[in-house]
């Protein structure tokens, strides 16, 4: 019984969570449209209906982004983009197993750590004024998720998704998203 209360609230929570980075992003489509691109790829899309899902669409964007820029550019083997991330929607899958994962760390579950964290960022960064802008724009945010998804992945014994994770974000290659995102859509 207790457990289906906890579960309740996590979903309460999530919902919560969820409409209010969608207003967010509903505002800023009012005030600056020209944003549209960044805003329905990431928080509105149609197969957005979770925080946990937004995020995940943040995180493989900024995977697959990064990725494809540095193959683009010819830094095949620099050492940390050596591949182009070839199928997101499986990548997205996975992120998203990773955060639906009952795994307790410290106390919570992802889903429950990465609205802590947001939270954290919200109340504690100065310059951030929105959670959305905590999940799109706060890098130290991103890569903190990746790396409570690369944890879950090494847990789950998938190594190698772990370590693409892991390479990606400590290379350093988790740069604002939406320059990225202009740039692979003005082409």
């Amino acid at each position: 019984m207790l457990e289906e209360e906890h579960c309740s609230t996590c979903n309460n929570e999530n919902e919560e969570f969820y409409l209010k980075l969608k207003s967010e992003a509903e505002d800023v489509l009012f005030k600056e449209p020209e944003m549209a691109f960044l805003v329905r790829e990431n928080i509105l899309s149609p197969d957005t209906r979770s925080f946990e899902e937004a995020v995940a669409h943040v995180l493989c964007n900024r995977l697959l982004i990064s990725s494809e820029n540095d193959t683009e550019k010819g830094n095949h083997n620099n050492g940390s983009n050596f591949c182009s991330l070839r199928n997101p929607e499986t990548f997205f899958q996975l992120t998203l197993k990773c955060m639906h994962s009952k795994v307790i760390e410290h106390g919570s579950t992802m889903a429950e750590a990465i609205r802590a964290d947001a939270m954290a960022v919200l109340e504690r960064d100065p310059a951030t004024d929105s959670l959305l802008e905590v999940v799109l724009f706060a890098k130290g945010y991103s890569a903190l998720v990746a790396h409570r998804v690369a944890y879950r992945l090494w847990l789950m014994e998938r190594k190698f998704a772990a370590l693409f994770v892991q390479s990606q974000t400590s290379a350093g290659t988790f740069r604002s998203l939406g320059c990225l995102l202009i740039n692979r859509y003005s082409r």
